[in-house]
């Protein structure tokens, strides 16, 4: 049985289509040229470093669960976790699409995670750290936004809001 402090963080299938997609299109392509007559091996050596270091270093940004704790929500990565303060919070609502036509200035956009910094016109300036763009909760703090996507939203509002004293 799940905590209820513990919120899990499942893709949505268009996050699994991109995701898997895109890297069997940056894979692919590097290992094609391996298969291509006569081609030194040093001409491939930087293809195929360069895009497995890049779907490897992009899948350890992951998101695979948010904790909420009293004093702030916790963002579970593979292998690290990213701390974000409950301090300021002024509303935590359940916002399906909130991210809609959004630009990203700095960030991944569906490989393994939507994550960084986006802007709409709904939202402004606003972090993002989600894996469901049907699921997503916004965060509105003093003097910052941020957009995540846990498993059970109702839950997590709920949680959030009563960690940080709003309800």
């Amino acid at each position: 049985m799940a905590s209820d402090t513990h919120f899990d963080a499942p893709w949505s299938g268009r996050l699994k289509v991109m995701s898997w997609g895109a890297t069997i299109l940056l894979l692919g392509v590097p290992l094609g040229t391996i298969c291509v007559p006569r081609t030194p091996w040093w001409s491939v050596l930087f293809p195929c470093c360069a895009t497995v270091s890049l779907v490897a270093g992009t899948a350890l940004w992951t998101i695979r669960a948010y904790d909420v704790t009293p004093d702030a929500l916790y963002i579970q990565r593979l292998f690290w976790q990213t701390e974000i303060s409950l301090a300021g919070l002024r509303s935590a609502e359940l916002i399906p699409e909130a991210a809609a036509r959004s630009y990203r200035s700095c960030g991944n956009g569906g490989l393994f995670a939507f994550c960084g910094c986006y802007h709409n016109k709904k939202l402004g300036n606003f972090r993002m750290w989600a894996t469901d763009l049907k699921r997503t909760v916004v965060l509105r703090f003093d003097d910052r936004t941020v957009v995540v996507s846990p498993d059970r939203p109702a839950e997590f509002i709920q949680q959030v809001r009563r960690k940080a004293g709003l309800e």
